[in-house]
């Protein structure tokens, strides 16, 4: 609703009409996605799918990372090659998404639902969640974003509501998600020293032609 009204002063008619079929799209697939998980039965199902889609992702992740970084070569379409502030020339993953930063902001939403999904399956041994957290952890870091320090906090949120997690690794991964986000934030600090200000020479004006001079 919010995008109707800009048809009545828009300048490009179909720059709102993209942005009014992409809101209509979440719009419907929230509904549809509402609409499909009615029953316990499927939203266990989506929950699982979607811990699956985050493992694929979380390991070809891992997988382009090592390529990248033992063999010297940059797959362009998997990983870019930059320097980041504060860290140096680095290999950002980014795993056939646009940018490094989509694919954090992913694995900051999948991580935990992998990890939350690891958590309730009641076969699998304890030291499986904590090498689903490192291995996810460690995916988000090759991205060299923030999101690294939103991932902790989530799995942070997640640990005490499943039953599997002791009293010590919850208070390890709190104390992990605070770190992180102190750093994060310290990272995002940009130090200015040394600025010296001086007065520059004031332009000399151009010379202005006479009445008859021909410019051509």
């Amino acid at each position: 609703g919010a995008v109707l009204p800009s048809f009545a002063n828009t300048m490009h008619v179909s720059a709102s009409l993209l942005e009014l079929a992409k809101t209509a799209y979440l719009v419907c697939l929230g509904l549809t996605i509402a609409r499909w998980v009615e029953t316990p039965a499927a939203w266990d199902r989506l929950f699982r799918d979607a811990a699956l889609v985050a493992a694929v992702v979380t390991t070809m992740t891992l997988g382009v990372w090592s390529y990248a970084t033992w063999s010297g070569h940059v797959p362009g379409s998997l990983a870019v090659a930059m320097p980041v502030p504060n860290v140096g020339h680095v290999v950002r993953v980014q795993a056939m998404l646009l940018t490094p930063t989509f694919l954090a902001n992913y694995l900051t939403v999948g991580v935990p639902m992998l990890v939350g999904y690891a958590a309730s399956q009641s076969a699998w041994p304890r030291v499986t969640m904590w090498a689903i957290l490192v291995a996810g952890v460690f995916a988000t870091g090759m991205t060299v974003s923030h999101s690294l320090a939103g991932c902790l906090a989530a799995a942070a949120l997640i640990a005490p509501r499943t039953t599997r997690w002791d009293r010590i690794g919850k208070r390890c991964l709190g104390v992990l998600a605070v770190v992180a986000i102190l750093f994060s934030m310290v990272a995002t600090t940009v130090s200015v020293y040394g600025v010296r200000a001086e007065d520059a020479p004031a332009p000399t004006p151009p010379v202005s032609p006479a009445p008859h001079d021909f410019l051509g």
